[in-house]
C-alpha cells in the first residue's frame, strides 16, 4: 500500500479467502499475486491456478491510498 506521495507503507495485511481444492478435479490450488499502482489506488490482484488441470481464476480489489 502506498500513500499519495508514493511512499511505500510496509506491514500491511490483505486477507485472501480461497477455495481449498480445485472445484474442478480437487486439486491443489497456488496462489500468486501482483500489485500495480492505478490512479486512484493501488490495485491487489490475486490469481489461484490448480496444479493437475487447467482451472485459473482471478481477483482484484483496489487498496486504497492514505493521505
Amino acid at each position: 500500500m502506498s500513500t499519495r506521495d508514493s511512499a511505500i507503507m510496509r506491514g500491511m495485511e490483505v486477507s485472501i479467502a480461497m477455495l481449498r481444492a480445485c472445484p474442478d478435479c480437487e486439486g491443489p490450488l497456488a496462489l500468486t499475486h501482483r500489485r500495480e499502482q492505478s490512479v486512484k489506488c493501488e490495485r491487489f490482484t490475486a490469481r489461484f491456478q490448480c496444479a493437475h488441470c487447467s482451472y485459473a481464476s482471478e481477483t482484484s480489489l483496489c487498496l486504497p491510498l492514505l493521505a
